[in-house]
């Protein structure tokens, strides 16, 4: 059974300040860097805004006033103008669609230009498949260039293998004896504190194995 319009109002206004934001965000189409960008605050600022991290000031909700937004529907719930419920287009999806995708692969901070990349570049494909032109690989090449740099990724085997000597070098110099299932946890945990950076250093390795005891 399809859920109507009353029942989407209802659960509008059940959900919390930051939902509403990030609804009102997408029906503007804009993705958190953008949207940022013109209501002038940090990507970072408006995620936690949209996760309830951070409650929103008053010059804030003033800016995004500004852009269009609807003031009392994020404060309180309730439309303070009747508008017609409208399904999210292409690019809404797509913001939306990345922005849950960097925040599950942990490249938030510091990725903000690549993100942004990304969704212009799609903006633009989108544009010329409309067009019928044939899209470009540069999607998927900066896809591939993301995931690289997610803790949660790996495709390079001698990076897995730095990590692994990193790791057996410094739990032989302090005696420990490291299992199998413990060496894959440090180097998931030295993946997501290096995520993006060089090879760790040792101090940073004998800090993530004193957590094993």
């Amino acid at each position: 059974m399809m859920m109507d319009s009353n029942d989407d109002n209802v659960n509008e206004r059940k959900a919390s300040i930051g939902a509403r934001l990030r609804i009102a965000r997408e029906s503007l189409g804009m993705s958190q860097e953008t949207f940022a960008q013109k209501s002038g605050v940090h990507r970072k600022t408006q995620g936690n805004y949209e996760a309830n991290e951070r409650s929103p000031d008053a010059n804030y909700l003033q800016a995004i006033a500004g852009l269009g937004v609807d003031i009392a529907f994020v404060v309180t719930g309730n439309r303070g103008l009747s508008v017609e419920p409208k399904w999210p287009d292409d690019l809404q999806v797509y913001s939306s669609l990345l922005d849950t995708i960097r925040g599950e692969l942990q490249l938030n901070k510091g990725f903000d230009d690549d993100w942004q990349r990304l969704f212009d570049l799609i903006k633009a494909d989108w544009s010329d498949f409309l067009k019928g032109v044939e899209p470009s690989r540069s999607v998927g090449l900066v896809c591939k260039s993301l995931l690289k740099k997610s803790p949660y990724v790996e495709f390079d085997p001698d990076r897995l293998g730095d990590l692994l000597e990193r790791i057996e070098f410094v739990a032989e110099s302090e005696g420990r004896l490291l299992c199998a299932r413990d060496k894959a946890a440090a180097v998931f945990l030295l993946r997501i504190e290096s995520a993006g950076a060089p090879s760790p250093s040792l101090s940073a390795v004998k800090s993530v194995l004193q957590r094993f005891g």
